[in-house]
């Protein structure tokens, strides 16, 4: 699943990348750090700051760093 968020976010389709990270919590499934740092850069690079932001709280609600590396 990580894979097609990624895929979402190089295209732009930043919702298309929220919804299926959302479906991926519903069905049990626990994002990781590349799950978040994909959405991270993904937000930052279509300009949506609240929801880089957003995403970045999450990451820190999980107890996980970036990796921009």
């Amino acid at each position: 699943m990580t894979m097609r968020v990624n895929t979402y976010c190089k295209d732009g389709n930043t919702e298309k990348a929220l919804a299926l990270y959302s479906r991926m919590i519903e069905k049990g499934v626990q994002p990781d750090v590349v799950t978040f740092s994909i959405l991270i850069d993904g937000f930052g690079k279509v300009g949506d700051p609240e929801a880089t932001i957003g995403v970045y709280t999450g990451l820190n609600i999980e107890g996980l760093k970036p990796d921009f590396g």
